[in-house]
């Protein structure tokens, strides 16, 4: 009986000790076995919940984050800091003369007003799921939160001061046209032009950018020239946020340059030619005729123009 008591010991022990040794195997993007499925290409925010933030002079700051989770684990957020206009009253002591015409030196009250206004803070960092526990890392502070099918809420660590508050996100509607975000939020544009974002549409919502797909997307390639003598070609594919990349080759020097840059909904374009050995830049407006974009472009060396070149791509 004892060695029958003992065996089955023995087996529960050895099971165990299997399932403890078993190391745990977080995924970085998606969530195990649960209702939330993938978060990559999500995103949320706390426009439900703000936190409120009463300040000295009397003015409140209304908070509110606005969150994306990319692939590979990225997640970018967006802090917005909204404070109300505020009024402090202090005392003063001045030389004040009374209505006797005596002066005395006594107390005034004096306003101080302050103006409203509007900041924010731009974070990228990144995420690791386990369960239905979401942990994100960020440069300022850390979150830990439970994430269903419309919301994650826990809290958010400041690292500075190690002070720990609630935080409540709802998600949002699934942004359109979304892509492997894993680019800069950031891109080239021409002066004045209304840039937006070379990610994906997450970028668009969590940075308030108007993402209204470019009419100019598509494939181009065409010739350009500067004169009968000075000739050209180049290829430009333009995604649907404006983001242009291509190829130009030069027939006279045999160059052959890398193009990047940005074309916002006028027809106004802004890239970058990377030879080599120089970089240039060329600027102006491409007009589109049918499935045609033409255009004179003014084409620069630092802030020297160096060429006036004229061109016209057919759309591929």
């Amino acid at each position: 009986m004892k060695r029958r008591v003992s065996a089955k010991l023995s087996i529960c022990i050895l099971f165990l000790a299997v399932d403890f040794l078993t190391p745990l195997s977080p995924l970085v993007g998606q969530a195990q076995n649960n209702s939330t499925g993938n978060l990559a290409d999500t995103v949320w925010d706390t426009e439900k919940s703000p936190r409120q933030n009463s300040n000295s002079d009397n003015s409140v700051t209304t908070v509110v984050y606005f969150l994306g989770f990319y692939k590979q684990g990225k997640a970018k957020i967006n802090v917005i800091y909204d404070k109300s206009a505020g009024a402090t009253e202090k005392y003063e002591y001045e030389y004040v003369t009374n209505n006797d015409g005596k002066t005395e030196y006594r107390p005034v009250r004096k306003l101080s007003r302050s103006l409203p206004s509007v900041n924010h803070e731009s974070l990228e960092g990144t995420y690791q799921i386990k369960g239905t526990i979401v942990h994100l890392d960020f440069p300022s502070f850390t979150i830990n939160a439970t994430v269903t099918a419309t919301s994650i809420d826990g809290v958010l660590n400041h690292k500075r001061y190690n002070q720990d508050e609630p935080v409540s996100f709802t998600k949002t509607a699934k942004p359109n046209n979304s892509s492997d975000a894993n680019s800069s939020s950031n891109s080239g544009g021409s002066s004045g032009a209304n840039k937006t974002p070379s990610g994906s549409a997450v970028d668009c919502y969590v940075f308030g950018i108007d993402c209204t797909p470019s009419p100019y997307a598509g494939t181009y390639g065409g010739a350009w020239s500067v004169s009968e003598q000075h000739t050209g070609s180049w290829t430009l594919s333009i995604d649907t946020f404006g983001t242009v990349q291509g190829a130009t080759h030069d027939d006279i020097s045999g160059r052959n340059a890398e193009i990047s840059g940005f074309i916002d909904a006028n027809g106004r374009i802004d890239v970058s030619c990377k030879y080599p050995n120089s970089t240039t830049k060329v600027m102006g407006t491409l007009t589109r005729k049918g499935t045609h974009l033409t255009g004179t472009l003014t084409q620069y060396s630092g802030d020297r123009i160096i060429a006036t070149l004229s061109t016209d791509l057919s759309k591929r």
